[in-house]
C-alpha cells in the first residue's frame, strides 16, 4: 500500500472514532508504520473537534525514510484546521501548514492544501520555505490525467551538493521551473528550466572546479511506450570553469551556448542526435547529426569552424600539447571543416585553413606567413587531393619561400606529390614523400629531394657563420623517419668548395625535442683550400684538401664527440702556398714551434710554399687528442714545408690532451664567431675546438 493511502486509511479509522458518543478527541501513535519503498517511525496522529465544528488533524512523526531516491526527512509536522473526509472515498484541507527537516537542507516550513477524490486530486503548496529558498507548486489529476507545475527560487546548492557528491565543496542559488503532464499508459512530457547564480565547487583534488557561475538549462521532453523525444539547451553567461586541463573564463557578452535534440527508444538503446549545435561567440562553432546504439557512436556528421584559432587553440589545444614541442604557438586566422564518423570509426576529414599565421613562441623554430589550404582525408576510396602552402615561411632562421604542395591521404597512408620549394637563394626539390601511421601505431615518413643553387653566404646568414661564397648542391637519395628517429640512407652528396662532401649515416633521434641527438659521419673530397681559407678568414691556403670526419655526435646541437683527419690528397695538381696569416693561426692552433728561416725573415713573405697539410683530432667528452703528419724525434707536422724560404709548423710531442675549459687565451689574436653549435668543428674559424679556450696553453 502507497504512503499516501495507508495515512487516508488512519485517518479514517480515527475520525471514524470521532463519531461515537462524546467523542472529542482521538489519537493513535505507532512505533514503525512501513511499506513498499518507504517507512515511518514515532507516528502519532491526532483529530478532533474545534469550537465551530470544523474537524482538525494533527500529524508528528520523527522520521520518514524514502528508498527511492534514498531520502530521509526528520520531525515531520501538519496541522489542517479544517479537514474533511469523505464517506465515497476522499479527503480535503485548506490551509494547511508543515514542517519537516531534511539534512542537510535547514528546516523547511510551508502551507498546502489538497482536495482527494476518486480518480482526482488537487495538490496546492502555496510556499515552502527553506532558509532563502522558496518553493511554489501544483499537482492535479482527473482521471488518467496528471498535471503538474513548480517554481523554485534561490535554493542553497551547498546541501544538495553534500548530499549527492559529499567530497566536493561549493555553493550557490540555483532557480528551476518545471511543468509536465502524464497520461497513465499513455503519453507524457516535462518542460524544465534550471538558472544557476553563483555557482561554485570543486572536488578534492582540484581537477574540477567553477567559480561564480551564471547559465541556464532548458529541457523539453515528451514521449509515449518506449519512445521518447526532446532538446536540451545549455546557456553560460559567466564565471570560471576549470575541467583538468581546460579552462574558460565566460563573458556576458560572448556567452557559450549548446544545444541537442534527440529521439530514440531508451529501452533498445537507440538514440537518433536529430541536431547539436555549439557557439562560442568569435572563438568557434559547431553542428551536425548523428545516432548512437548502447552507448557507441554509431554515425556522426559535424561541421566545425574557428573564428580565432588564437583563443581555439588557447582554450581546447594547448592544454592537451602541455610538455611537447607545440605547446607555445602563436597563431593566428581562421578554419572551418567537416567530419564524418560510422562505427565509432573517423570515416572522413576535411580541413579549410584561412589566412593562417603561425610561429613557434617558444624556440622560433619554425614559423609561417599566410597558410592556406584544403586538407582532405578518407579511410578507405579517397581520390580527392588535398592543397596546402604559404606566402613565406622559416626554420630556425632559415626562410623559406613560398608553397604551393598537393597531396593524397587515405586511410594510413599520405603521398605527397613533386614540389619545389625557394630555400637560400636554390631551390628544394622534392622528389617523393610517403608516410604511413595515420590510423595509429608507430608513425613513419621516407622522401628523396635535391637541393640546387644554394647560396653559402645565405647558409652563412641563416646559422650565423662566418660569410662563405659559392654555391651548394646536394642529392638526398632517402630519407625515413621512424619511432622518433631520422635516418639518411645511402649517401648525402653536398658539392661546395670545388669539391665534394660526402655525409654518410646520418641519423637524429628526437629531431623535435628539447635535446636532439645527430650522429654521422663526413667524408671530405677534393676540396679547394683557396675557397675553404677564403670563406671562414683563416689566412688564405692554396691547394687541395681531404679527409674525414668519424663518429661526429651532437647533443642538443651542442658537439661531444668526433675524430677527424683533415690533411692534403697525394698527388694534388693545386699548387700549394701558404700565407702569413695562415701560418700564424697554424703555429697557435697546436702551440706547436714553427722552425727553419721563419724565426729571422718570416716577416719578409707574404705566402709559402708547403709540401702537406695534415691535422687529426679526437675528441671525447672533456679532452682532445691531436695529432700530425710523422716528425723527427716523436713529434709531428701539421704543415711541412717545402724549398726555401721553408717554413714547418709542428709540434714537438706525440699527442697533447686538452681540457675543454683551459684559461689564458693568446692575446692581441682577433677572433671572428664561430658557427653555433659548430665550434671547434672541421668548420669553425678557430679551426679547433679548444683554441677558443686553450690557445696559448702548454698541453695537459
Amino acid at each position: 500500500m502507497t504512503l499516501h493511502k495507508r495515512l487516508l486509511w488512519l485517518f479514517g479509522l480515527v475520525l471514524m472514532s470521532l463519531r461515537l458518543p462524546a467523542v472529542e478527541q482521538v489519537s493513535f501513535q505507532a512505533e514503525r508504520v512501513e511499506g513498499e519503498g518507504w517507512a515511518v517511525q514515532a507516528l502519532d496522529l491526532q483529530a478532533g473537534v474545534t469550537d465551530s465544528a470544523q474537524l482538525r488533524l494533527q500529524l508528528a512523526a520523527e522520521a520518514l525514510r524514502l528508498r527511492e531516491p534514498d531520502m530521509k526527512f526528520r520531525d515531520i509536522q501538519l496541522q489542517c484546521p479544517a479537514f474533511s473526509l469523505f464517506s465515497g472515498g476522499g479527503s480535503r484541507c485548506e490551509a494547511a501548514t508543515f514542517s519537516f527537516a531534511a539534512p542537510p537542507w535547514k528546516t523547511a516550513r510551508g502551507e498546502l492544501s489538497w482536495h482527494q477524490a476518486p480518480a482526482e486530486l488537487q495538490l496546492r503548496v502555496d510556499e515552502l520555505r527553506t532558509g532563502k529558498g522558496v518553493l511554489k507548486g501544483s499537482l492535479s489529476r482527473q482521471g488518467r490525467h496528471w498535471q503538474f507545475q513548480l517554481e523554485l527560487l534561490k535554493l542553497a546548492l551547498q546541501p544538495l551538493l553534500a548530499w549527492q557528491l559529499p567530497q566536493w565543496e561549493g555553493g550557490g542559488t540555483l532557480g528551476a521551473e518545471a511543468s509536465g503532464s502524464l497520461e497513465e499508459q499513455g503519453p507524457w512530457q516535462l518542460a524544465l528550466k534550471l538558472e544557476p547564480d553563483r555557482l561554485q565547487f570543486s572536488d578534492a583534488e582540484g581537477l574540477h572546479v567553477g567559480e561564480k557561475l551564471k547559465g541556464r538549462v532548458t529541457a523539453d521532453l515528451s514521449g509515449k511506450a518506449s519512445f521518447l523525444r526532446g532538446s536540451l539547451k545549455v546557456a553560460v553567461h559567466r564565471g570560471q570553469l576549470y575541467f583538468d586541463p581546460f579552462f574558460v573564463e565566460f563573458d556576458p557578452k560572448t556567452p557559450f551556448s549548446a544545444e541537442v535534440a534527440i529521439e530514440g527508444e531508451p529501452e533498445r538503446g537507440r538514440w537518433k542526435l536529430r541536431r547539436f549545435a555549439g557557439r562560442y561567440p568569435k572563438v568557434f562553432r559547431f553542428s551536425g547529426t548523428g545516432s548512437t546504439q548502447n552507448g557507441t557512436l554509431e554515425k556522426l556528421a559535424l561541421e566545425y569552424s574557428a573564428d580565432s584559432l588564437e583563443r581555439t587553440y588557447g582554450l581546447l589545444l594547448q592544454p592537451l600539447l602541455i610538455g611537447t614541442a607545440l605547446d607555445a604557438l602563436t597563431v593566428r586566422g581562421g578554419a572551418k571543416g567537416e567530419l564524418q564518423v560510422e562505427k565509432g570509426g573517423l570515416q572522413r576529414f576535411l580541413l579549410h585553413l584561412e589566412k593562417v599565421d603561425l610561429e613557434d613562441g617558444q624556440a622560433h623554430r619554425f614559423g609561417f606567413e599566410g597558410l592556406a589550404g584544403r586538407v582532405i582525408w578518407a579511410r578507405e576510396g579517397g581520390t580527392e587531393l588535398s592543397s596546402l602552402g604559404w606566402r613565406e615561411g622559416h626554420l630556425y632562421r632559415v626562410k623559406l619561400g613560398s608553397l604551393d604542395a598537393r597531396f593524397l591521404a587515405s586511410g594510413d597512408r599520405l603521398e605527397m606529390k613533386p614540389f619545389s620549394l625557394e630555400l637560400l637563394s636554390g631551390r628544394l626539390r622534392l622528389r617523393d614523400l610517403h608516410l604511413s601511421g595515420l590510423l595509429g601505431g608507430s608513425l613513419r615518413w621516407q622522401a628523396s629531394a635535391s637541393l640546387e643553387g644554394v647560396r653559402l653566404e645565405k647558409v652563412s646568414q641563416a646559422l650565423d657563420w662566418p660569410p662563405m661564397q659559392g654555391e651548394l648542391n646536394a642529392d638526398i637519395p632517402k630519407v625515413h623517419y621512424l619511432d622518433g628517429r631520422l635516418q639518411l640512407d645511402g649517401e648525402l652528396v653536398v658539392e661546395v668548395f670545388g669539391g665534394r662532401v660526402v655525409i654518410e649515416g646520418l641519423s637524429v633521434e628526437d629531431p623535435f625535442g628539447v635535446a636532439p641527438v645527430l650522429e654521422t659521419s663526413i667524408r671530405l673530397e677534393n676540396l679547394d683550400l683557396a675557397q675553404v681559407s677564403q670563406t671562414f678568414s683563416f689566412g688564405r691556403i692554396e691547394g687541395s684538401l681531404e679527409g674525414y670526419v668519424h663518429n661526429l655526435r651532437l647533443v642538443g646541437w651542442e658537439l661531444a664527440a668526433f675524430e677527424a683527419e683533415l690533411r692534403s690528397p697525394p698527388k694534388d695538381r693545386r699548387r700549394h702556398r701558404i700565407s702569413q696569416k695562415a701560418i700564424d693561426n697554424l703555429t697557435e692552433l697546436g702551440n706547436g714551434m714553427a722552425a727553419g728561416l721563419s724565426g729571422t725573415f718570416l716577416g719578409m713573405f707574404k705566402d709559402f710554399a708547403y709540401d702537406r697539410l695534415q691535422l687529426s683530432i679526437r675528441l671525447k667528452g672533456d679532452t682532445a687528442e691531436l695529432d700530425g703528419a710523422p716528425g723527427p724525434k716523436g713529434g709531428y707536422y701539421i704543415v711541412k714545408g717545402a724549398r726555401l724560404p721553408r717554413v714547418d709548423v709542428m709540434r714537438a710531442h706525440q699527442r697533447g690532451v686538452y681540457p675543454s675549459e683551459c684559461q689564458a687565451p693568446a692575446r692581441g689574436r682577433h677572433r671572428t664567431k664561430s658557427p653555433r653549435g659548430l665550434e671547434g668543428s672541421a668548420l669553425s674559424t678557430e679551426a679547433d675546438p679548444f683554441r677558443r679556450r686553450c690557445r696559448g696553453v702548454k698541453p695537459c
